[in-house]
């Protein structure tokens, strides 16, 4: 995944958004696409065409950092159609403009070399036929940029209601080939890549589907020309949003990507931040020239607020160029606080025994855990095979868009195909991402009553801010050293490196771990917090907890905790126990004052020599929690 601003683009909110009413989101829980390698900084090139100057390369994409392929198609036969549709707003801001070529980049196998030699251009403003067709030439290595005039421009009139650009190609009959080049930069609006196959020649009559909240936009541009094209405009296309605010002290710094979408260049920009309660903030920044299509990061210093809640947090573009601008707004809702809680980093990997993909998940959570123990909870998410539970399915349809995919906190997702370096880096940034206090934790301690078929817990959950915003908790058992089951395994066919999966067969004989066993609901318990919550209170919530499909002896509970509004763990907690001892760490078994006291952790763990911290103590007949000083 392509790296953006401070972070990966994964975690990054997008400025803008349109609708795309023929387009539905990528399929849930299938493997639809498979992900070639990375393209390389520095592509060569082919032109047809000497660019006019003033001209310029309109695109939604951010470069090209990939390119798909879609499983299920029938090489030889099936012809692929990729295209982006321009929104209504820049269909009129282009209006009397001239399409006079088009950029596209050839397709590549894992090689770095093309075996597709043509494609066709195409556009349409009705999506039942081409307008206009055009065949070209791809060059013959892999992620080579492709510059093509075409043999009779059109000028966009503005009155289009719809207007789209792209082009096709057929599937090669055996060469791995991956043929929809793509930014690596996911976002919201399903228009910036739309594709669609036909197993004739003919332009396809199918629903179009859009990878791009998973992908980003496809990497294709239109070269426009003209004597009105627009000056001094620019956009916030990604903005770093804070994941909390400060009520105190300097504030924060929040980054954000400036993209010119103007025909001059730009140099400079007056940003506004507005915070709920807080008088505007502006600052100016000016830097070196920018074309048309290029981007700038910059740093907007100093964010906070000034109460101790979800605040509105805003940024629009006031100026460009010195010229007032009245930009689109980023609009998002953010904590505000002073102290908070370490912060959980929860990984739940979507996978399955048939996926040969699926061993980049297993090495992701190992890496996560091995990396920052103190910090990471594992969950494996197992669908459609032995270990799969009925439990989990509804948040594999609402999050998961094929396998594997790894969900951080459910707010930031992983595709952990590609190199095991990058599969790492990508988590460590997941890690950096994270690395911030939350404003709540949930704590979990055993209760009196558990057993060999029941795990019973208490739950504590403190806010450090009061707040209307609904939470809920939800409760997941994970078990280790299950199996041994049959992994498929993809890595050695494709030449991917993944922490020795590639030097194993095709199959392997494999023990999983952090198998999740019982999930009592998605996305949580109603009422299992009040609607109301007010800081520094503690709250509880009791649960006896099934372990029938738990296969051994040891286990663990988690607890999460999410905010209902936009779903994300905001923290949780994992407890260790066994069927066999899951009630002796907590209950008394024998009623006698003069027996010996006993210490155990909060995980229900003994402990010799209890030092300072909270443990829980069992004499006799008697538990208590206790406070050591």
């Amino acid at each position: 995944m392509k790296k953006s601003l401070l972070l990966s683009a994964a975690f990054i909110v997008a400025a803008s958004g349109f609708a795309f009413q023929n387009a539905r989101p990528l399929l849930k829980g299938n493997d639809m696409y498979s992900v070639g390698p990375t393209a390389s900084p520095a592509s060569s090139s082919s032109s047809s065409y000497t660019r006019a100057s003033g001209a310029i390369d309109f695109s939604y994409a951010q470069g090209v950092e990939n390119a798909l392929s879609l499983n299920g198609t029938t090489g030889g036969k099936t012809r692929v159609f990729m295209s982006f549709q321009m929104t209504p707003e820049d269909i009129k801001a282009y209006a009397g403009s001239k399409v006079t070529g088009f950029t596209v980049y050839s397709p590549t196998g894992n090689s770095g070399t093309n075996s597709i030699a043509s494609g066709r251009f195409f556009y349409t403003t009705t999506l039942r036929s081409e307008d206009y067709t055009q065949e070209f030439d791809f060059s013959k290595s892999g992620y080579a940029k492709n510059d093509i005039s075409l043999d009779t421009p059109y000028t966009i009139t503005g009155e289009e209601g719809l207007l789209v650009f792209g082009y096709s190609l057929i599937v090669p009959r055996s060469d791995n080939m991956y043929y929809v080049p793509i930014d690596g930069v996911p976002n919201d609006n399903p228009g910036t890549c739309l594709i669609n196959t036909s197993n004739t020649d003919a332009f396809p009559s199918g629903e179009w589907m859009s990878p791009s909240s998973m992908y980003g936009a496809l990497s294709m541009a239109i070269r426009l020309e003209g004597d009105n094209l627009p000056e001094n405009q620019a956009s916030i296309v990604e903005i770093d949003v804070p994941p909390y605010l400060p009520v105190s002290g300097k504030g924060t710094d929040v980054a954000f990507l400036v993209k010119n979408v103007a025909a001059n260049a730009l140099s400079s920009v007056e940003a506004t931040v507005s915070v709920t309660g807080m008088p505007d903030m502006v600052q100016s920044f000016e830097f070196s020239p920018i074309s048309f299509g290029n981007t700038t990061v910059l740093v907007f210093n100093g964010v906070k607020a000034n109460q101790k809640a979800f605040v509105d947090f805003s940024m629009q573009l006031t100026k460009v160029n010195g010229e007032p601008y009245d930009g689109t707004m980023v609009r998002a809702t953010v904590p505000a606080y002073e102290e908070g809680f370490l912060k959980k980093i929860v990984a739940e990997d979507a996978t399955g025994t048939w996926c040969g993909w699926c061993p980049g998940g297993i090495e992701a959570l190992e890496y996560l855990k091995k990396t920052y123990p103190d910090r990471a909870i594992a969950i494996g998410v197992h669908n459609e095979d032995d270990m799969a539970i009925n439990e989990y399915q509804k948040f594999i349809n609402e999050y998961v868009g094929g396998f594997p995919t790894v969900i951080y906190n459910r707010m930031i997702s992983q595709t952990p195909t590609f190199p095991y370096t990058q599969v790492c880096d990508f988590i460590d940034q997941v890690a950096a991402y994270l690395d911030f206090p939350s404003y709540a934790e949930v704590s979990l301690e055993g209760l009196p009553g558990s057993d060999e078929e029941t795990a019973s817990v208490k739950a504590s959950t403190r806010f450090a801010i009061g707040t209307s915003v609904p939470h809920y908790l939800s409760f997941v058992v994970v078990e280790d050293n299950v199996g041994p089951y049959v992994q498929q395994n993809y890595f050695p066919s494709q030449r991917v490196p993944m922490n020795g999966w590639e030097t194993k067969g095709s199959a392997v004989k494999t023990m999983f771990n952090d198998v999740a066993r019982y999930y009592n609901c998605y996305p949580g318990i109603a009422n299992s917090l009040p609607s109301v919550v007010e800081s520094d209170r503690v709250y509880e919530y009791s649960i006896d907890i099934p372990l029938s499909n738990v296969k051994g002896n040891d286990f663990r509970v988690i607890a999460m905790l999410s905010n209902a509004a936009t779903g994300e763990i905001v923290n949780a907690c994992e407890f260790s126990m066994s069927k066999d001892s899951a009630s002796s760490a907590v209950e008394g078994i024998e009623n006698s004052d003069s027996m010996p006291a006993e210490y155990y952790n909060l995980n229900g763990v003994r402990v010799a020599k209890p030092t300072e911290g909270i443990f829980i103590r069992r004499q006799g007949d008697k538990t208590e929690k206790v406070i050591v000083k």
